[in-house]
């Protein structure tokens, strides 16, 4: 499972999928939206994930995921680029919708 940071605002399912799918085969994408810093349900940890739009994906196998980081990480354009890391299923908790 990959997290991706950095997302525009206008993202959508199909438009993930044919972004991520080109690494190897997509399972789920689950889509989520930042909370606000004064929502009761915020917390330390859940600000460490990201304060904007991201996404979880999950691919068939953790060699495709690890492919996603290496090809789809744009560590160049820091401020704008795509952000891809590989997380472990349990370390993560946010506000996610399945779309």
């Amino acid at each position: 499972m990959i997290i991706a940071e950095n997302l525009p605002e206008d993202s959508s399912r199909n438009s993930l999928e044919k972004v991520f799918s080109v690494v190897g085969s997509v399972k789920n994408i689950k889509i989520c939206h930042p909370q606000e810093p004064s929502s009761a349900r915020a917390s330390k940890s859940d600000t460490l994930v990201s304060n904007k739009m991201h996404a979880l994906v999950e691919y068939e196998t953790s060699q495709q995921a690890e492919k996603a980081v290496e090809k789809l990480n744009d560590e160049r354009n820091w401020r704008k680029g795509l952000r891809v890391r590989t997380v472990l299923r349990r370390s993560v908790r946010t506000q996610c919708s399945i779309s």
